[in-house]
């Protein structure tokens, strides 16, 4: 069974995006969100594609 997720489980304050970002990442089509009995819900595949999709944060490596 493919597991999914509640918006409430992916914004703030779960501190990984803001519910109005989500939406408007999903009317870019960067993620696919679903209706679910009246819940809008995430697939865990579909939100792995969004996060690997998200630019990398490099750290500088340190000259010590």
């Amino acid at each position: 069974m493919t597991r999914v997720y509640r918006i409430a489980e992916l914004v703030k304050p779960a501190g990984k995006i803001s519910r109005s970002a989500l939406y408007a990442h999903a009317a870019a089509g960067r993620i696919v969100l679903r209706k679910v009995g009246g819940v809008t819900v995430v697939t865990e595949s579909e939100w792995r594609k969004y996060i690997e999709g998200e630019p990398l944060i490099h750290k500088a490596a340190s000259a010590a």
